[in-house]
């Protein structure tokens, strides 16, 4: 992690010495870099966003699949307990695909880490 930011810092540096102007260095490179980071973490906050709406639909007791998932689980109704949860994983599981995908194409680095 450590070794990962300085070799940034270290490309940062290098590219502004031969007279790269800013604007073409921070579109090219760094912006480039960065985005594949903020794909990843938006990636993560949405699969605990989807997670989290169990707890916010019986908090405010919003109607919606958190609050069928609760009622379903005090009143015993297994089929539909676990078409629920078939149903969150199956969203997370897309959400992490599609994430993986985007930072494929983004970074080519990413890419062939995973074998694409």
């Amino acid at each position: 992690m450590e070794q990962d930011r300085l070799r940034r810092w270290w490309s940062v540096a290098n590219a502004t010495c031969p007279g790269v102007t800013d604007a073409a260095f921070q579109t090219k490179s760094v912006t480039t870099s960065t985005e594949s980071d903020g794909v990843a973490v938006y990636g993560v906050n949405l699969a605990y966003l989807i997670g989290g709406t169990v707890l916010v639909e019986n908090v405010f007791s919003l109607p919606g699949l958190g609050t069928l998932l609760v009622s379903s689980v005090s009143n015993r109704d297994y089929p539909v307990v676990q078409g629920v949860t078939l149903l969150f994983a199956v969203l997370i599981v897309s959400i992490n695909l599609l994430t993986d995908v985007v930072q494929a194409a983004l970074d080519p680095r990413v890419g062939q880490e995973i074998g694409a």
